[in-house]
């Protein structure tokens, strides 16, 4: 066995009671502290199983080219599903609001539609949470939910429903 060297011990402690919810979110690191206020301050959850892609739910639908990448997230996805015994699943698309910054474009959403547009970006995203959503009512028993969160001009962070009505948290 390697000599492994101590470094830490946390003062949390392990919980073998799972979540059984799921969020499925970007990677991208600059929303992490307004995701995690979110579901914490709006939505009650504070302990979850993190499914984390660039493109967030994205990464899931088969839409454009990426078929075998999806296939094989939805895949990983279901394991997820299965062995942690998910009754829920969050998921957390991302995007400037209107008039917010350029930068907080969904990254993976402009590579793989090879534009910066976002209305087109956000269309897509519309895309894919509405295959997702026909996924998820067919394959699964889960509740489902789904949130843009929308970076403004201030760089606040607001968390607007995927599904009508509309309804705006900002953190």
């Amino acid at each position: 066995m390697p000599d492994l060297r101590f470094v830490s011990r946390s003062s949390s402690l392990w919980n073998e009671d799972r979540p059984h919810i799921l969020v499925v979110a970007c990677s991208d690191g600059r929303l992490q502290l307004a995701v995690d206020e979110f579901l914490d301050t709006n939505l009650g959850v504070t302990s979850y199983d993190r499914l984390l892609l660039p493109g967030g739910p994205g990464a899931l639908a088969a839409s454009g080219v990426e078929h075998v990448r999806a296939n094989a997230h939805k895949n990983e996805m279901k394991f997820l599903l299965d062995v942690h015994e998910i009754e829920e699943v969050i998921l957390l698309f991302h995007g400037p609001a209107l008039g917010g910054p350029d930068l907080a474009l969904c990254a993976d959403y402009a590579r793989a539609l090879g534009t910066r547009d976002r209305e087109k970006v956000m269309a897509a995203q519309r895309e894919d949470f509405a295959e997702l959503k026909k996924y998820f009512e067919s394959h699964t028993a889960i509740k489902l939910q789904a949130y843009r969160a929308q970076v403004d001009a201030d760089h606040r962070v607001e968390f607007v429903e995927m599904d009508v009505p509309k309804t705006v948290f900002t953190v």
